[in-house]
């Protein structure tokens, strides 16, 4: 039997492109569990009046009509927090080159949206009605209960139907051949991130743009095989990506932070201040190490012994291709 490939989450997917979609979807899925219980206390609002017309006592009244509240402003809320999850999501698979009705329209999706639409409207044409005219007061709370119950049941399914969303946009992410992001929380191994980073050889500051990525197209067309790209920014964090031939630089430039600087490299070289490159066997991670040290050397060969990729660059290589992620 063998083994499969452990596959990067969605929040190191290409770059780390789904990120910011992955925290928003914890942010909406606790909006709509909120609106949830705002539902069950107005229905449980709703059958306590029942049982107390034609008379219920005040303070009941007082509470069904706060629960009512609540729950119709949570209505239109997660409405709006769903409807704004789903626009970000597009932007990323447009991002990408992706179309993204296909992977947001899903069927669980179409019938919340039906259904929902149906509950909002139906709520807009219950009868007005006071405590003071019993049986149209009644016959308006009566209306009220499949309402609720019909809204619980649609955020049920729309909280499922999510889920089902963001493993589509997961599979995109994965098939973007962009490479995904280092996970930070991994242990890297003390022997090589002991020391902070120093800082690169000073480079001509080149802005990174259309021109300057024909030429990273061109080396790496000519190169006939993945050409390095090194992206740096603040004082510690590196990240590797890999430039095929055929790569979608369009794709590729999308997740690059605005602001860093990004480094071509050609053949792999060595002498001081190397940088190393390992490629991680199963979940396929472009790991960076700055190797500065025998020791630190001697680590990285043994981390690289069992990689399908690595290599490693001069820090002053002259030939690198340098520039600057435009804001």
């Amino acid at each position: 039997m063998t083994a499969t490939a452990a596959r990067p989450p969605l929040r190191l997917a290409a770059g780390g492109a789904g990120a910011h979609l992955d925290w928003a979807l914890w942010g909406l899925l606790a909006v709509l569990a909120l609106f949830a219980v705002s539902a069950v206390a107005d229905l449980v609002a709703v059958l306590g009046v029942l049982a107390q017309l034609p008379v219920p006592p005040i303070d009941r009244l007082d509470a069904g009509q706060t629960a009512g509240t609540v729950e119709t402003v949570l209505c239109y809320g997660h409405l709006f927090a769903v409807g704004a999850w789903f626009v970000l999501a597009g932007r990323l698979l447009r991002r990408l080159g992706a179309d993204p009705n296909p992977v947001l329209r899903t069927t669980p999706i179409v019938l919340w949206r039906i259904g929902i639409a149906a509950t909002v409207a139906a709520a807009v044409a219950l009868p007005r009605a006071t405590v003071f005219e019993p049986g149209a007061f009644a016959t308006r709370l009566h209306w009220m209960i499949p309402i609720l119950v019909a809204r619980l049941a649609l955020t049920a399914l729309v909280m499922a139907a999510l889920f089902g969303v963001r493993r589509r946009v997961h599979e995109v992410l994965l098939a973007s051949g962009v490479p995904p992001r280092p996970d930070p929380r991994r242990d890297t191994g003390p022997s090589l991130r002991a020391a902070p980073l120093t800082p690169f050889p000073a480079r001509p500051v080149t802005v990174a743009d259309d021109a300057w990525w024909a030429e990273v197209a061109a080396r790496a067309s000519a190169a006939g095989e993945p050409l390095p790209l090194l992206e740096s920014w603040g004082a510690t964090r590196r990240r590797w990506l890999l430039v095929a031939p055929s790569a979608d630089l369009a794709a590729l430039r999308a997740t690059l932070l605005p602001g860093a600087t990004v480094t071509l490299f050609g053949p792999p070289g060595d002498g001081p201040g190397a940088l190393g490159l390992i490629e991680e066997p199963g979940s396929g991670t472009l790991r960076f190490d700055r190797i500065d040290t025998p020791e630190q050397l001697a680590a990285w060969h043994r981390r690289a012994a069992d990689a399908p990729r690595s290599a490693r660059y001069a820090l002053d290589d002259p030939a690198a291709l340098s520039a600057t992620v435009p804001n």
